[in-house]
């Protein structure tokens, strides 16, 4: 089911939370087409192993309140720092969607003023630890530090809006150093995929945010 298709299945609902266990749904694209849709997400900014939420240890928080949302996220680290190897791999984060509008506003006011900037993606977190997935995901305020403009604003609201984040040091024994809890699709790789780029303008926060002026042509 695609995200848009979701979000329209729920039009006529508004849930106290979402919690997502797929991976990249913490994404500023993902949260924003969910952003009337629920209160709260819980989710990961990028993969999620196939073990996903240890329902064993979290089903009595599932109808509780935010300290049990950030108990469940709290619980999900746990989980995977008890596991041996490469399986020590997991990051969550609790989003309150109530005022992400906003974020996405400032967001544009940036774009706006970035559009020529050159970044180099060897300083980006990446959000992508399998090397087979065709897919670009990047901490958002990692990103956006390569502007080299003021990041104030942007890290403070991000701490409104992000109220738990968690992760393990390394995942897929790649390491961690920039977590925010938000990730970003960025076309690096994929400038000239037409099939991801096409779809990926049917999104509101492409419309919203007018990120095209900070990605370039694409």
């Amino acid at each position: 089911m695609e995200i848009k298709d979701l979000k329209y299945s729920l039009s006529d609902l508004k849930f106290e939370y979402i919690l997502f266990d797929a991976c990249y749904m913490s994404s500023i694209e993902v949260l924003y087409e969910m952003r009337n849709n629920s209160r709260y997400i819980l989710a990961s900014p990028s993969e999620v192993i196939s073990y996903g939420f240890p329902y064993e240890k979290i089903a009595n928080r599932l109808f509780g309140n935010i300290s049990d949302l950030k108990i469940i996220c709290n619980e999900y680290v746990n989980f995977y720092e008890s596991l041996e190897y490469k399986y020590q791999s997991a990051n969550v984060a609790l989003i309150d969607l109530s005022k992400l509008s906003e974020l996405v506003i400032d967001l544009k006011n940036l774009f706006n003023d970035n559009k020529t900037f050159k970044i180099n993606i060897d300083e980006v977190q990446t959000l992508v630890f399998d090397e087979n997935v065709d897919y670009e995901a990047y901490d958002i305020l990692s990103l956006i530090k390569t502007t080299k403009n003021n990041i104030n604003k942007t890290n403070t609201q991000l701490n409104e809006y992000v109220l738990y984040k968690r992760y393990t040091p390394t995942f897929n024994g790649k390491k961690i150093n920039d977590f925010c809890g938000i990730s970003i699709y960025y076309p690096y790789k994929n400038r000239n995929n037409i099939i991801y780029n096409m779809d990926y303008k049917t999104y509101s926060f492409y419309d919203h945010s007018n990120v095209s002026q900070f990605f370039g042509k694409f």
